[in-house]
């Protein structure tokens, strides 16, 4: 009997000794690393000198996870070139480019409106700015440098209607490459795809671009590997650097802000899937968990988005054309996650400052925020800047650009993640609603050993 019970104690030993964390799914993965990364954060706030004597600070988990994002940034400019013409050319073969054209534009105004109306809608009712304490001139000192080059930059930085769609056309596409400009990019693969669908008869550049597109592909699954030690980094600088104090004197913005990004996205788009898609969202969700937790997390939708099309196509049944057209071009004119943040920030603003905006202005915030979002990608410093030009459209002080910079890192993470679900949820819908979504795949349960 003894000998039974120490031959199986040295069973489950074994067991767990070959436990390989690599053989997990990939949401399993990053949840670990999460976990270790916290715990390694809030140590290090305790003992930030703990791994002085080999040169390691808080800080340098921060390029940990900053070089999985150059890794992932590295293949996104080829992916999406690649993808958007293998889709624009099947599109144009099939003579269907501009009904999706037409259907995807129709969602991206519809999904932009429901965005900012909730977070317009969350801060009226939950009111983070009424009873907010604390020293609002030390955080403006205490930032102002980033505040006085945020606010000269933003009334520099103010983009026009007729500015925007004329800065749409690239000059040079190897600078627009370089300066990951995506609207430019996509709209020199569109071209370019529709020149080379007019003399393509016989299909062979399309299948060299495919081929292409699909070897991007393959590198983006060679790069996540990397992505739990990415996420580890990122997450234990995070916990080990934020300000805290700052955090609690603003935690009722962040709530607020988290909170309507998550609320939009699991019960607002989840009923759309269900009574508009008719279709189960738990699928949606389990299959894009992984994805979201990075989004979150790196607060970069361009470096995620890769990852993201990889997952529609191979587990939610997407077809390529669709992923490959749309989100892409999500990415690129459709920043859900900044409109909300856009209508949230200056209505906490006005809290703040004692500011009761009338409703002509509620109607000027909400068209600004609306075209801000169309401007946030060819603008250098992206929301904070067009954040500026909101401000000054309703009359709120341009110095309290100082405040939203000081927090700007938490509540970039939700904002990532609602643009980055958004830009793969608009794909989802065009998809469904032309019929090309393979139904039979998207209900197919992956069973793994845990988190999905």
């Amino acid at each position: 009997m003894e000998i039974n019970r120490s031959f199986n104690l040295k069973k489950k030993l074994l067991k767990v000794l070959r436990f390989n964390f690599f053989k997990l799914s990939l949401s399993a993965q990053i949840v670990i690393s999460i976990i270790f990364g916290v715990v390694l954060g809030v140590i290090l706030r305790q003992y930030p000198y703990l791994f002085s004597s080999i040169g390691v600070s808080a800080n340098s988990f921060q390029h940990l996870g900053n070089l999985f994002i150059k890794m992932i940034k590295m293949i996104a400019m080829p992916l999406i070139f690649s993808c958007i013409m293998a889709s624009v050319i099947s599109l144009c073969r099939k003579a269907s480019t501009g009904k999706t054209t037409i259907l995807t534009l129709l969602v991206f105004v519809v999904m932009t409106a429901i965005c900012i109306s909730i977070g317009a809608l969350f801060a009226t009712f939950f009111k983070p700015g009424a009873n907010a304490v604390f020293d609002k001139s030390s955080v403006l000192e205490q930032y102002s440098t980033q505040q006085e080059k945020l606010a000269t930059a933003s009334k520099n930085g103010q983009i026009s209607v007729a500015t925007f769609l004329f800065n749409i056309v690239p000059s040079n596409i190897f600078v627009s490459f370089t300066e990951s400009n995506f609207l430019q990019i996509i709209f020199f693969a569109i071209i370019f795809a529709v020149g080379i669908a007019k003399i393509d008869k016989s299909g062979n550049i399309y299948k060299g671009v495919k081929t292409l597109s699909e070897v991007c592909m393959q590198v983006v699954q060679i790069v996540m590997k990397f992505a739990p030690f990415g996420t580890f980094g990122i997450s234990t600088w995070l916990i080990a650097t934020q300000d805290t104090e700052l955090l609690k004197s603003l935690g009722k913005l962040v709530c607020v802000d988290w909170l309507s990004a998550l609320f939009t996205i699991y019960v607002v788009y989840s009923l759309i899937v269900l009574f508009i898609l008719r279709l189960n969202p738990i699928h949606l969700w389990k299959k894009l968990f992984s994805t979201q937790l990075m989004a979150f997390l790196t607060a970069s939708s361009a470096a995620t988005l890769p990852s993201g099309m990889q997952v529609a196509k191979e587990k939610l049944g997407m077809s390529e054309e669709k992923i490959n057209f749309v989100a892409p071009f999500s990415a690129a004119i459709n920043s859900s996650g900044g409109g909300m943040y856009f209508a949230i920030m200056t209505l906490f603003m006005a809290q703040l400052f004692n500011i009761d905006l009338s409703n002509q202005q509620y109607i000027t915030l909400f068209i600004m925020c609306a075209l801000c979002d169309l401007g946030v990608a060819p603008v250098p410093s992206g929301s904070l800047i067009m954040l500026g030009n909101v401000f000054i459209a309703v009359g709120i002080p341009i110095e309290a650009l100082g405040i939203a910079f000081a927090i700007d890192r938490i509540l970039d993470m939700a904002r990532t993640l609602l643009n980055y679900t958004g830009d793969i949820f608009s794909a989802f819908i065009v998809d469904r609603l032309s019929g090309t979504l393979n139904i039979r795949e998207y209900n197919k349960e992956r069973k793994r050993f845990i988190f999905f």
